[in-house]
């Protein structure tokens, strides 16, 4: 394998781990909104389970049957 071959596959490798690394970085940043999103809702049912105006909670949304209005 010749200087150019290596140094080719090289910047390959390069690019596909910068590529790897913004996928990560996706990945953590949306981890973390979740969690954020999880401790918020936490904080929220301590205080007394207040929902936001016109919102149910996220498990009654899903199984409830849809209303009239909705």
């Amino acid at each position: 394998m010749d200087m150019e071959d290596r140094v080719f596959h090289l910047e390959q490798r390069l690019q596909l781990q910068e590529d790897e690394i913004q996928l990560l970085k996706a990945a953590l940043a949306d981890a973390l909104r979740r969690l954020g999103y999880c401790e918020e809702q936490s904080q929220m049912m301590q205080l007394g389970g207040v929902h936001a105006p016109g919102r149910r909670p996220l498990a009654t949304t899903a199984s409830a049957a849809p209303t009239k209005g909705e």
